[in-house]
């Protein structure tokens, strides 16, 4: 599957990888934006544009290096978010995994990568 990337204006501070989608959230939060909704509608038509395609929501989250459970906590609870708004536009959980990583090795801190996945 190949997610579109957002005109250079829209463009996050870092741009994502061909492919892949990065959700940036404030520190702390967990709700989605009107731009997020935007970006999330995008991906639900492509995913029932073509049905065999998975993808991956990768979870981070920062502001607790002295508790990595509570940012594992956090990051798993955005990548749900995400996951209970593509539900809801009609996208069958079985083609979503979700992952709290807590920490990122790279990139902003506080994000969901939408990555798809390949068979």
């Amino acid at each position: 599957m190949e997610l579109e990337t957002p005109e250079p204006s829209s463009l996050a501070p870092e741009i994502p990888p061909p492919g892949k989608l990065a959700l940036l959230f404030e520190p702390g939060e967990v709700d989605l934006t009107e731009e997020m909704r935007e970006q999330l509608m995008e991906v639900a038509q492509q995913l029932r544009e073509h049905e065999e395609e998975r993808i991956q929501l990768l979870a981070y989250a920062s502001g607790f290096e002295e508790d990595i459970s509570r940012a594992r906590r956090l990051s798993l609870a955005r990548a749900l978010t995400i996951r209970a708004f593509l539900l809801d536009q009609g996208i069958r959980s079985t083609r979503m995994d979700v992952r709290a990583l807590a920490r990122s090795e790279g990139g902003p801190p506080d994000r969901v990568d939408i990555v798809p996945q390949e068979f």
